[in-house]
């Protein structure tokens, strides 16, 4: 079985407001510390299963964009990307894998074998208005052409977070010069910890709170969406992170301003995060997938190589997993943005020189 499998073992027990939550994905920074030990080094059989796939899929034209588990075959390696799916689903909700064979592939042939291995995990799902199904996280700012560009095309380091589908997931094309760590911790240990320490706080943070859609709207939608920090559905417990999106939407149109108890909540829920957050770094060839319900992540700053071709480049996937969990209607809705999209073609730009 492979290091990562906790979900065989793992105990859940169904989850309720203003008492501690037993979950698989609650645990303590100093268990995961050593990424190494629980990460799953993919052998020369899974590379060749993976290569063999790719080169099936590029025997029959199959476009990038419609790469699926259907016409990405793969034998044993399917075995272990179903124990990812159900550590992601009922585990720790956190999986690394590392040495993706990058340098047999060409870049086509790279996105083809990523995607492919995402779909046995669960459906791609488009990320943006344009239907992109792979996302490039990357250094894009530049004044000169965009003021802003979002959080994951910069080299600032981002607020913790969560992604709108289920699972998130993340293959390092090149690493920093230094700096860019992923950093994740779980909300479940957050919740918990927080619950013990200030119970004082807990409703302000299950109450509304408003964030930017980032100007990703569909016509007759609010700039902006609501959800609470920490949700209950059906015995299911799940989370956002504090991010800068819910500073952003303040001062639109209809965003009420925070209350004074999520005004007292932030700083010690942020304190939390910290200490119960630990770094991944990344290199050439590692794939991270994190579960959004249950883990909130951030980037450290970095530093990038001169050289264009060696800049940090990370492509992202969204993933969703029917009956992964419970969860709220405005999640529910978040999750779903896909369905807004259905007349945009899904493509996947192998390159792009702009942040979009």
């Amino acid at each position: 079985m492979p290091a990562f499998c906790t979900y065989k073992s793992a105990k859940r027990l169904p989850a309720k407001a203003f008492e501690p939550v037993t979950d698989p994905a609650g645990w303590d920074p100093d268990e995961l510390r050593d990424v190494d030990r629980w990460s799953y080094y993919l052998t020369p059989q899974d590379n060749q299963e993976i290569l063999d796939a790719v080169a099936m899929v590029r025997r029959k034209g199959i476009p990038v964009e419609q790469v699926s588990k259907e016409n990405f075959k793969l034998e044993k390696l399917a075995n272990l990307l179903e124990d990812v799916r159900m550590e992601l689903r009922n585990g720790r909700g956190v999986v690394r894998l590392r040495d993706f064979p990058l340098d047999h592939m060409t870049k086509e042939e790279s996105f083809i074998g990523y995607l492919g291995l995402c779909e046995h995990i669960g459906a791609l799902q488009p990320q943006n208005r344009h239907g992109h199904l792979a996302g490039h996280v990357k250094n894009f700012r530049n004044t000169s052409t965009r003021e802003d560009p979002r959080g994951y095309q910069s080299y600032i380091g981002s607020s913790f977070h969560v992604d709108s589908t289920d699972y998130v997931g993340l293959l390092c094309l090149h690493e920093a010069r230094s700096g860019g760590e992923s950093r994740i911790a779980s909300s479940v240990t957050i919740y918990n910890r927080l619950l013990a320490e200030r119970p004082d706080l807990i409703e302000p943070l299950m109450g509304d709170f408003y964030k930017s859609r980032y100007g990703e709207q569909v016509e007759g939608e609010n700039p902006f969406y609501k959800s609470a920090i920490f949700s209950f559905v059906d015995g299911y417990f799940s989370a956002l992170g504090y991010s800068t999106g819910f500073e952003a939407a303040q001062g639109m149109p209809g965003v009420p301003p925070f209350t004074q108890g999520q005004i007292d909540a932030k700083p010690v829920y942020l304190r939390l995060v910290e200490e119960c957050s630990l770094d991944m770094p990344f290199r050439k060839g590692d794939i991270q997938y994190l579960n959004n319900y249950v883990i909130i992540h951030a980037r450290r700053t970095f530093s990038d190589w001169p050289e264009m071709d060696r800049r940090r480049h990370l492509i992202r996937t969204w993933l969703n997993d029917e009956g992964c969990r419970a969860i709220p209607e405005d999640r529910l809705e978040r999750r779903n943005r896909g369905l807004h999209l259905k007349h945009v073609p899904p493509c996947v730009p192998l390159e792009i020189n702009e942040a979009v």
